[in-house]
């Protein structure tokens, strides 16, 4: 900085010459973060949403606007208000191109999600588990062979039948929405955010319809 130089300069002016420049220089933290323009309807009816996420009122709120009208800036907006709110709030993001993930934002749902659970104490970690579990079942295999990272919310559990591909499919869709619904329950408050939704895979978007049909009973905004 400027006040930091000068003092070097004086320095030099006096005779010194054994010392450490720019030790008087102002540590700034510069931020770029801007005020939230042209948003602020759509932040107050999701706030309104999330103050009212745990009477089970869940929803589905879709933004929506042309690159750089403020979106990602709303989001933000939104994470730092569920925070606020000690409400859960994880992301997935999807990509344009042909070679997607498949499920790449379920998983990234999942791995953000098992990130908050290891911070949680661990009688609340048990409560959850146990939730989850009486609601999995059997069929606990299935989640951990899509996500191996699953193991810390998932007890030890039996061998699964193989079935036809069709047959194994279905049965995929529905422990996986239902995994996801049971995660809500255990949550007394829950977000996800999927970032670039129309870039979703066919997959992403058949769990999403399947958690839909049962959001009105959670504790759950999918945005």
């Amino acid at each position: 900085g400027a006040k930091g130089l000068i003092k070097d300069l004086e320095r030099l002016k006096s005779g010194k010459k054994d010392f450490l420049p720019g030790i008087e220089d102002e540590v700034l933290n510069l931020s770029y973060r801007t005020n939230l323009i042209g948003r602020d309807r759509e932040f107050q009816i999701i706030k309104n949403k999330l103050l009212n996420i745990r009477g089970n009122h869940g929803c589905l709120c879709l933004i929506s606007g042309k690159s750089g009208h403020g979106k990602s800036r709303l989001l933000e907006e939104i994470m730092a208000f569920s925070f606020s709110k000690n409400i859960t709030y994880i992301s997935g993001k999807c990509f344009s191109g042909s070679n997607k993930t498949p499920y790449g934002p379920i998983k990234d749902l999942l791995n953000n999600y098992i990130t908050i659970f290891k911070t949680y104490s661990n009688k609340k970690q048990e409560k959850i588990k146990n939730l989850i579990n009486k609601d999995t079942n059997e069929l606990g295999q299935i989640l951990i062979n899509f996500l191996p990272h699953l193991q810390i919310l998932i007890d030890e559990c039996s061998n699964i039948i193989n079935l036809d591909n069709e047959k194994e499919c279905k049965r995929f869709l529905i422990v996986i929405s239902n995994f996801l619904c049971s995660i809500a329950k255990a949550e007394t408050g829950l977000v996800f955010a999927i970032d670039d939704l129309q870039w979703a895979d066919e997959g992403t978007f058949e769990v999403l319809n399947s958690v839909l049909h049962e959001i009105a009973a959670l504790h759950l905004i999918i945005i």
